[in-house]
């Protein structure tokens, strides 16, 4: 599969939990039996926040404690992401410079918000490869998924590397039998998947979702 600047891999992992890693889901219970998703040209926007008193003048926090100083701050919303992708319906050649049938993507992105466990998104670029000269990392530093992102260190892998169930570039050539050691990756749930046709004969997905780790 060709790798883009604008390339985002999703792997449903099969775990429940992002830091108990046992009993990991057959991969009949996972989208694609467990192989990552390649987007193209991918949208990636994440979002934190919090809820904030908004008066002009905030409240004492805590309320009771009056020479406390004044926050404006009342608690933190989970961190939310969106991905935002456009399909096109004659490019079915994976032989073809983009090496992606964008329309086989569909009943996978569809089914995301529907398995049970989570997911993890990367920017699918070894963080063992190093630039040359000729842009082996493939601007990896470039990317909010990497700089946001972290690595496992210690955590099952579970079937991830020996079924080969991701592919990633190592500043030589595309490789198999790597595991989510080997890229920052964020871990998400998603919780929806909007599926539009658009009058130019195209197909927007916007996918969203919340971080989990």
């Amino acid at each position: 599969m060709a790798i883009f600047l604008t390339s985002i891999d999703i792997l449903d992992t099969g775990f429940l939990d992002v830091s108990t890693r046992t009993g990991q889901l057959a991969t009949s219970g996972r989208v694609n039996s467990g192989s990552s998703l390649r987007l193209k040209s991918a949208q990636f926007e994440i979002t934190s926040s919090g809820n904030l008193d908004k008066a002009i003048s905030p409240g004492f926090n805590p309320a009771n404690i009056k020479g406390n100083e004044k926050r404006a701050l009342i608690s933190i919303n989970p961190t939310t992401f969106s991905l935002s992708v456009i399909i096109n319906p004659k490019n079915t050649d994976t032989t073809n410079i983009w090496g992606i049938n964008d329309m086989s993507l569909l009943p996978f992105l569809h089914k995301l918000p529907h398995t049970k466990g989570w997911k993890a998104i990367y920017y699918p670029v070894d963080n063992a490869a190093v630039d040359t000269g000729g842009n082996s990392s493939r601007g990896r530093s470039s990317q909010a998924i990497y700089q946001l992102g972290a690595t496992d260190t210690s955590e099952s892998q579970g079937d991830i590397a020996t079924s080969n169930l991701m592919t990633i570039w190592t500043g030589i050539a595309s490789a198999t039998g790597k595991d989510l050691t080997d890229v920052n990756y964020i871990p998400v749930r998603f919780e929806s998947c909007q599926i539009t046709n658009t009058p130019n004969g195209n197909i927007q997905v916007t996918l969203s979702g919340v971080v989990t780790g």
